[in-house]
């Protein structure tokens, strides 16, 4: 019992707030083709995305909220051939290089797309996937930030990734539709339930540093670059301190016991104060 009690005991986390960055992440709004909901606005001009469904023969009910987003992509017999549609959002605050986040959106497909155009009908439904871009300024494509797997699923997929920008200070997140292979087709892909949030810091308050290979460091998920880090004992004493945590700090020679540790961020300027335990 007093093994489970400290193995439990070890297992429990503290888990601080996180910054969001995008606004109308479900994107609510008017259904209506042709224009993106509030906070969402196209880049090229040549098409621009609809706010679904029952647009175009669209009729998925939203997987979060009532509305969300269709962006296509479309083969033309004249220049400029094909049309990949876009939309960009500015973020709340700038991406921040090496910085992890999380995001996460739901995808579909819908294989009964289509139009009228001079009494033909054209369909928009092959299969296609998203891309989004980080960018300084608006409507740049300067960093490649995660890309969907081929969206062939007529029911909501929703997918959640860790990224860690290259670039500093992106202000705007750029969704492109893009065929597989980038080969010109008429497809379409279905967006909702968006969200990009700063990875949330998760402190243990205990680890077991006897060799085991399970919770042998001090490892603090979500940990930012350049986040200093100092521990010490009851008596004041210093156990641990650098200026660039690891995730490396396995107790060292101190016995078990309750320790306090002050962890602090210098890009964000921001400073975490809280109690480990070590247990051996």
């Amino acid at each position: 019992m007093k093994n489970l009690v400290l193995l439990l005991f070890a297992c429990t986390f503290q888990q601080t707030g996180w910054a969001q960055l995008v606004n109308n992440k479900s994107f609510e709004g008017a259904n209506r083709p042709n224009r993106p909901p509030a906070f969402w606005y196209p880049c090229s001009s040549e098409s621009t995305p609809d706010t679904q469904p029952f647009s175009y023969g669209v009729t998925l009910p939203a997987d979060d909220g009532n509305t969300y987003i269709g962006i296509v992509t479309r083969s033309l017999p004249v220049e400029p051939f094909e049309v990949r549609e876009d939309m960009e959002t500015r973020l709340n605050l700038p991406m921040i290089a090496g910085f992890p986040y999380v995001i996460s959106v739901s995808l579909a497909h819908a294989d009964s797309m289509g139009y009228d155009d001079n009494n033909t009908f054209i369909w928009v439904n092959r299969p296609i996937k998203l891309t989004v871009y980080g960018g300084t300024e608006s409507c740049l494509t300067e960093e490649l930030l995660w890309e969907s797997p081929l969206i062939d699923n007529t029911e909501w997929i929703h997918f959640e990734e860790v990224i860690r920008p290259e670039m500093d200070n992106l202000r705007y997140l750029v969704f492109v539709a893009t065929p597989e292979g980038n080969r010109t087709t008429n497809g379409n892909i279905l967006i909702d339930n968006f969200n990009l949030i700063e990875e949330p810091l998760i402190i243990p308050t205990a680890f077991t540093p006897n060799g085991d290979g399970f919770n042998d460091q001090f490892f603090i998920k979500g940990i930012k670059p350049l986040s200093s880090l100092k521990v010490v004992s009851r008596d004041g004493d210093i156990a641990f301190e650098t200026e660039d945590y690891q995730n490396d700090w396995a107790g060292g020679d101190w016995p078990s016991g309750v320790y306090f540790y002050t962890l602090t961020n210098s890009i964000k300027g921001k400073t975490w104060k809280g109690e480990v335990s070590i247990i051996k």
